[in-house]
């Protein structure tokens, strides 16, 4: 099933879904009288070609995956890039319902997932890219800061590193700096008891190299911040992305 990001602004609006999710960010908001006929025949033509819009009206299974992509309990979403261009997908569940929503350019596809599988089918969609080959590197978040000379290490900000700096950190500045193929950044969220939104503080980055991808993300130890870079494997990713959602208070 696709709609376009327009038809999908349209739909939530007419169903009382509220904003779509920050993944659909960029269709148009407002439509001026003489369009709106013109929108809502886009979106019925649109519904149809998915084979989701019936004499009845919308097909019921179809508004369910939607309104779990819009108030989902869980979810776990992220903006990547591969060799083809940008993209984003969003997993969510609630009860017995998960769905994911994979957006290309201005289309977004959506597919009924098992609920129960949400973390694997998310790592899943990542760009196909093996595990980088390397041992972990960590370094104080005291040696990433904002200003000029800083680099970007994955979403966070490194200061470039002085020769006197530890190896460590040289590393880090090397690995951020080589040549990527893609990338993403990854997050998760749920609905606390009173339907609010919350997403978790932190998230998890990755680089993808020619020789790998390596994942980048924050750890806290002896009241001190670090920026770590760990080979991205899928069991990884998985790992540390179920950590994220548990931080969720």
């Amino acid at each position: 099933m696709e709609l376009s990001v327009e038809s999908l602004h349209r739909l939530c609006a007419a169903q009382g879904l509220g904003e779509p999710h920050t993944l659909f960010t960029g269709g148009a908001r407002y439509y001026p009288q003489r369009h709106q006929q013109e929108a809502d025949a886009q979106l019925r033509r649109e519904l149809d070609a998915a084979g989701v819009n019936g004499a009845r009206g919308i097909d019921p299974e179809f508004l369910d995956l939607l309104g779990v992509v819009q108030r989902g309990a869980v979810e776990y979403y992220g903006w990547l890039q591969d060799a083809e261009g940008p993209y984003s997908v969003l997993v969510a569940a609630a009860g017995r319902v998960g769905v994911l929503a994979q957006r290309v350019g201005e289309k977004v596809a959506f597919e009924r997932i098992d609920p129960a599988r949400l973390v694997e089918s998310f790592v899943f969609r990542l760009p196909n890219v093996p595990a980088a080959r390397g041992e972990a590197i960590s370094v104080r978040e005291g040696d990433y800061a904002d200003g000029a000379s800083a680099v970007d290490a994955g979403g966070f900000r490194m200061s470039r590193p002085r020769s006197a700096r530890a190896p460590e950190a040289r590393r880090l500045e090397a690995l951020v700096r080589a040549p990527r193929v893609g990338g993403g950044k990854l997050y998760t969220a749920r609905r606390d008891h009173r339907g609010t939104r919350v997403r978790a503080a932190d998230w998890l980055s990755f680089i993808d190299l020619p020789d790998g991808r390596w994942a980048l993300y924050r750890t806290s130890g002896r009241g001190e911040r670090s920026i770590s870079a760990v080979p991205g494997t899928p069991q990884f990713i998985r790992k540390r992305l179920t950590e994220l959602h548990a931080t969720i208070g």
